[in-house]
């Protein structure tokens, strides 16, 4: 059972590190498995499943162009990796966000960050609180990379009106 697991799990990464995107078939086999983490814990991982420099890299090198970022949570992210690292290597069980990246629209609340709404009437408002999602995102682990743009408080779904910038 071990080894086949191990195959498994490589053979998804494999196929992944060779296109350098994430994609749904590794999501699929994991939500068919138990969890990645615990899938990892069993073949004996140390590490967390999330990458983060592979994933910041890629958003410095491509925000320039693509500008879907109004703020990246480089340090708040490998924080929160180190955090789930050190879970796993004490052999604690972690959920099945545990470590998965996620970027939050800029209309989330997350406590002590700033919060425009993509909006300059509100640039400069810090967070008080964090919004639900946010908890529940912390309660299973989960790793923010980074706030992302929308349309000005969300009235709209091309980013055309963002106060800040266009995505492209």
């Amino acid at each position: 059972m071990r080894l086949n697991l191990l195959w498994e799990y490589r053979q998804c990464f494999k196929t992944d590190l060779k296109r350098k995107i994430r994609s749904t078939s590794c999501l699929k086999f994991f939500t068919n498995h138990e969890n990645h983490c615990s899938l990892a814990q069993r073949i004996g991982s140390k590490k967390s499943f999330w990458s983060g420099k592979y994933y910041l890299n890629n958003i410095s090198k491509k925000e320039k162009e693509i500008q879907s970022f109004l703020q990246i949570l480089e340090p708040q992210a490998v924080a929160q990796a180190k955090q789930i690292d050190q879970k796993i290597s004490r052999g604690e069980n972690i959920t099945a966000l545990g470590g998965i990246p996620a970027a939050i629209k800029d209309n989330i609340n997350i406590q002590g960050l700033e919060t425009t709404c993509a909006s300059k009437i509100l640039k400069g408002h810090q967070a008080v609180y964090n919004a639900t999602v946010i908890e529940k995102l912390n309660q299973n682990d989960s790793v923010y990379i980074g706030k992302t743009n929308l349309d000005e408080f969300a009235m709209g779904s091309s980013t055309e009106n963002s106060a800040f910038q266009k995505t492209k």
